[in-house]
């Protein structure tokens, strides 16, 4: 298996005169993530496995359960589609007074001893 160490922003964008802006690893991983969190299930040809079922836990009220749920969907899914990391945790809270929920992951690279987290607000 060969691990990309660079690649290109995403969305696409052109630096230096015209030239595609290359991206290292933690970008590739960090726009990867949030692609396939954001990503429903389905909606992607080629790839039907692709994604989580994230909006189905947005138009419900959050309760314990699924907050466990919800973590554990996450935490599979991106051990699953992104072979360059192995996700240490993810921690869903919510936040009943500005009525969004966070997604907090922690992940180690797998070429590399270096954890990185990051944090996404719904």
């Amino acid at each position: 298996m060969t691990i990309a160490y660079r690649g290109l922003t995403v969305p696409v964008d052109k630096h230096n005169g015209g030239y595609f802006a290359p991206s290292e690893l933690t970008a590739l991983v960090w726009s990867s993530i949030y692609l396939i969190v954001f990503t429903e299930v389905g909606s992607m040809p080629g790839r039907r496995r692709f994604g989580t079922h994230l909006t189905g836990f947005l138009f419900e009220s959050i309760q314990s359960a699924s907050v466990a749920e919800l973590q554990s969907m996450i935490a599979a899914v991106i051990s699953q589609q992104e072979r360059r990391v192995n996700v240490n945790s993810v921690v869903v809270s919510k936040n009943e007074h500005q009525l969004n929920i966070t997604i907090n992951l922690s992940f180690k690279f797998n070429a590399m001893q270096d954890t990185r987290n990051i944090s996404f607000s719904l």
